[in-house]
């Protein structure tokens, strides 16, 4: 998972020059993401605890907002400066949330 020499996670660097193919697959399906539905999927499974799910919830929004969205963003508006990017990738973060809180999301405190 970490490589020995950068300490850096390994998982993720595809994303930091994607090949073509995979360039094309962002750009095509990560539009189509609907984490509200995937939200409601997990939260109808009856065979999970609440705590369970909670982690699942929150692995999957981690996931999406600090690799595939911002992978997105980044080859989608190429042209736009680093700090237009990160206003659109806070923007694009705040609606998925307020879409899934639609359905009963609460986000993790994490002050406590």
């Amino acid at each position: 998972m970490y490589g020995e020499k950068t300490g850096k996670r390994t998982a993720f660097r595809f994303f930091e020059a994607p090949t073509p193919d995979l360039q094309r697959t962002i750009l095509e399906i990560v539009p189509r993401i609907d984490r509200a539905a995937i939200f409601q999927i997990i939260q109808a499974s009856p065979y999970m605890s609440v705590i369970r799910k909670q982690a699942i919830i929150e692995s999957i929004k981690m996931w999406y907002n600090q690799v595939i969205l911002l992978a997105f963003i980044k080859l989608r508006y190429s042209e736009l400066t680093v700090k237009e990017r990160l206003l659109l990738l806070s923007q694009a973060k705040n609606r998925n949330n307020a879409d899934m809180r639609k359905y009963g999301y609460i986000p993790l405190n994490v002050s406590n």
